[in-house]
C-alpha cells in the first residue's frame, strides 16, 4: 500500500542525498529541492539466489517510512516467503553452499553476522565495528571482505584472519570470485585479479562514455561478467576486453544488487524507477527481476 501523505521536501531531500548511492538513485541537490519524492512501503531490495536450488532466493523488504528492515526467503514457483530475520541490515546479504547467510549487520556496532536460512544459530563473527562489502567464496568455507584500507581481506567463518590481498590503492566498490580471479567495481572501472599463489595480475577496463557502473559485477564462467551502468545491463568478456549491452534502459530506471546462479544460469537484481505522478511529484519503486544472461526473458517477481 503507497502513502497517501507527501513528504516534507527538506525530509526527502536529507533521505536521498544520504541513501541514494546505495538504493541507486542519483539525484542532483538542485532538483531534489524542487522534487518532492514518494517512496513505495513495498521496497524490496538486495536480492541472492539460493546456491543449491535456484527457486529460491533471499531478498530485504525495507520500509522507508518506520525504518524497518526484514530478511526473507521467497520460493518462486510457489510465491511463498519466510521470515529469517528483523533488524538494522546493511549492505547485500550472500547464501552459502552451507546454508548460512552471510549478514552485516548493526547491533550496538557495525559487524558481520551468520544466521541460517531458517533464521537459527544467529552467531556475531566479527567485532571491529566495520561495515564490510563481503561475500563468500571457495565453496562457502571462506569469506572475503573489502574494507577501507585498499585491501581484500580472507577469513574463516569463524572469523579468523587468513590472507590479506593488496589491490594498490584502488578502493573496491564491491566484488565476487571465481576460481582463482578477484573482480570488482570502482566508480567507472571493471578490475580483476588473478591470484596465482604469491603472484597476483591485476587488470582493470575503462566503462566507455564514462558511465557510472550501478551494481556490483558477477561471474557467469571464467572470463565472462555481468554488471549494470546508468544506461544498460553490460556483459564483458574479460579476455578479448569485449563489452556487449544485453539490456537498454533510461536513467530513471536503475539496476542494483546483481546476483547469478549456476544452477540455472540466470540473474536475479534489484530495479529501482522513477515516475512522476503529479506537479513535482515523483514515486519511487523498487521490485526484483529475473533475466536470462543474454538479456531475454525478463519477469518481475510479484512478491506477495
Amino acid at each position: 500500500m503507497k502513502s497517501i501523505t507527501s513528504i516534507l521536501i527538506a525530509l526527502v531531500c536529507v533521505l536521498f542525498l544520504s541513501c541514494a548511492k546505495e538504493e541507486g538513485i542519483n539525484p542532483d541537490e538542485t532538483e531534489c529541492l524542487l522534487y518532492n519524492y514518494i517512496m513505495d512501503t513495498n521496497y524490496y531490495e538486495s536480492p541472492c539466489f539460493n546456491p543449491n536450488n535456484a527457486d529460491e532466493f533471499i531478498f530485504v523488504h525495507k520500509n522507508f517510512y518506520t525504518g524497518e528492515k526484514i530478511l526473507y526467503k521467497y520460493r518462486i514457483s510457489t510465491n511463498e516467503k519466510d521470515l529469517i530475520y528483523k533488524g538494522d541490515i546493511l549492505e547485500q546479504p550472500d547464501w552459502g553452499e552451507q546454508d548460512w547467510i552471510l549478514l552485516t549487520l548493526n547491533i550496538n556496532h557495525k559487524n558481520l553476522w551468520l544466521i541460517k536460512s531458517n533464521g537459527d544459530s544467529l552467531t556475531q563473527i566479527t567485532f571491529n565495528n566495520e561495515n564490510y562489502k563481503a561475500t563468500f567464496i571457495d565453496q562457502s568455507s571462506k569469506i572475503a571482505l573489502a574494507g577501507e584500507d585498499y585491501t581484500t581481506k580472507i577469513i574463516d567463518l569463524e572469523g579468523n584472519l587468513l590472507d590479506v590481498i593488496n589491490l594498490n590503492s584502488v578502493h573496491p566498490v564491491d566484488h565476487n570470485f571465481t576460481t582463482n580471479t578477484y573482480a570488482f567495481t570502482h566508480v567507472v572501472q571493471i578490475h580483476t585479479v588473478k591470484l596465482n599463489g604469491d603472484t597476483i595480475s591485476h587488470r582493470y577496463y575503462d566503462i566507455e562514455g564514462g558511465l557510472k557502473i550501478t551494481s556490483n559485477c558477477q561471474w557467469i564462467n571464467d572470463w565472462e561478467l555481468i554488471f549494470a551502468t546508468q544506461t544498460g545491463i553490460y556483459k564483458l568478456n574479460t579476455e578479448t576486453k569485449e563489452k556487449t549491452r544485453i539490456r537498454f534502459h533510461d536513467e530513471p530506471t536503475q539496476y542494483i544488487h546483481l546476483d547469478y546462479s549456476w544452477i540455472s544460469n540466470k540473474l536475479i537484481m534489484q530495479k529501482t524507477e522513477q515516475k512522476e505522478i503529479g506537479d513535482k511529484l515523483i514515486e519511487v519503486k523498487s521490485i526484483i527481476v529475473l533475466m536470462a544472461t543474454d538479456g531475454t526473458n525478463r519477469q518481475e517477481i510479484e512478491i506477495r
